[in-house]
């Protein structure tokens, strides 16, 4: 629609207030809702229909004789989307630790969850420009239309299936919990508000995926040439396939890499090891692609399993409420914990961005130079390695201080374990009540 930059800024800024804000709307509700289907599972197939439609409808290639009406149309679409998106996400969230009784069944489906949804976003990430000009023949208007509702119809498919396919086992309180109660219950959780310590200071870790547009377009630039496709567009989706790939394994092998040790001491030493590997990628560096490629992956590995790691935790916190409480936040427990990560990602780019600009990144000058053939390296030496510092510094900072919060968790495995069984008990002794 080629809407001004500067109402671009502004329809992104409206947008993702309201999608920190949305969540813990949505985490309400979900936890206040109560079917014969469960909690969670129905939103599912309602929500998976509205998603649709605001998918395809801020995708269509639609004309608009004004400014104003094209700024209208494309932030009402995007806000109806982030809307649509959260009444999924939060559910589905909600809905992994209430497929299962068994902690290591639970850990399980998780990691082959993760895995095999990566690899959805991996071939949807990749494959979108290729789609674009297959289907667009040259319109890239027709082009992106065609992709999105080919991504959007899947996308319902796999939702509708995932209605229809699963169960929830864990038995929820018939009783509507008031909100405070429920948000207090979430906040009361002293095990849960340390792993949510945990991830807040893992952010720097994200930096590597945030830097590496800039390092595959600037820092490699005169190290390749792909003819008429320019370096970024062949390397990021490269680099970004062995990253995700990586990413899958690890998810997979984590709970293996469990039956070593318990959740904590696996958590420091991966995070230990994974501040190695980003210290020895930076002292490298990227002059031997082979060996920056070989390291990278190394470094990856840890950090995607301390990820893993926590998501496990957060499901043993939840089972740890009910333990305390009689209550399951599963709603209120993600949306309190999405709203703090997406404001902690907001604060952790805008300051990523502030770091690249005071090295020397300026696109309106690096564009014509690199366009005029200038070499990068001799010309930006200081932009090209603040961008990676950025990308292996920011990573191992991440990984070290997320050691800090993990040293006071408590709640171990074997407590985990006795809560479970616990937990077993009294669902059974409630249910002939329950069913009277």
């Amino acid at each position: 629609m080629y809407i001004a930059p500067a109402s671009v800024s502004l329809i992104f800024l409206i947008t993702r207030v309201w999608d920190a804000i949305n969540d813990p709307i949505m985490g309400t509700i979900v936890d206040r809702t109560r079917t014969k289907w469960g909690k969670c599972r129905p939103y599912l197939f309602y929500s998976s229909f509205p998603l649709l439609i605001f998918t395809i409808l801020m995708f269509s290639p639609i004309t608009m004789p004004t400014e104003g009406g094209k700024f209208a149309y494309a932030l009402i679409t995007y806000v109806l989307f982030i809307t649509s998106f959260t009444m999924v996400d939060i559910p589905l969230a909600g809905l992994k630790p209430l497929l299962y009784t068994e902690p290591d069944d639970r850990n399980k489906a998780m990691s082959f969850s993760s895995t095999f949804g990566s690899l959805g976003s991996l071939l949807a990430v990749d494959l979108f420009f290729i789609l674009v000009v297959l289907f667009g023949g040259g319109n890239d208007k027709k082009g992106y239309f065609i992709t999105v509702v080919v991504l959007a119809l899947l996308a319902f498919a796999t939702l509708q299936s995932g209605f229809f396919t699963t169960k929830e086992v864990v038995p929820v309180s018939p009783k509507k919990v008031p909100f405070k109660k429920t948000l207090m219950a979430v906040l009361k959780n002293k095990h849960l508000l340390i792993v949510i310590a945990v991830q807040i200071c893992s952010i720097g870790i994200s930096a590597y995926g945030i830097m590496l547009p800039y390092f595959s377009k600037w820092n490699l630039a005169n190290s390749f040439s792909f003819g008429k496709f320019s370096v970024e567009s062949i390397l990021i989706p490269a680099l970004s396939t062995a990253t995700g790939v990586v990413y899958m394994i690890a998810v997979m092998i984590t709970p293996y890499i469990l039956k070593l040790g318990s959740k904590k001491k696996m958590f420091i030493i991966m995070s230990a090891m994974g501040f190695v590997f980003n210290v020895i990628s930076f002292f490298c560096g990227y002059e031997n692609m082979i060996l920056f490629i070989c390291i990278r992956i190394l470094a990856h590995i840890p950090p995607t399993i301390t990820a893993t790691i926590a998501s496990y935790m957060i499901m043993d916190c939840l089972d740890y409420a009910e333990y305390e409480t009689g209550e399951r936040t599963e709603g209120s427990t993600f949306a309190v914990n999405n709203l703090i990560m997406k404001i902690g990602n907001a604060v952790f780019s805008s300051m990523v961005m502030l770091i690249l600009g005071l090295v020397g990144y300026n696109a309106a000058l690096n564009e014509p130079a690199l366009r005029m053939g200038e070499h990068m390296m001799h010309n930006y030496p200081e932009m090209l390695n603040g961008i990676f510092a950025l990308m292996t510094g920011a990573p191992a900072i991440g990984c070290i201080l997320q050691i800090i919060p993990m040293a006071f968790y408590k709640l171990s495995d074997k407590k985990v374990n006795d809560m479970v069984e616990e937990l077993k008990v009294r669902r059974a002794a409630s249910q002939p009540a329950q069913e009277a």
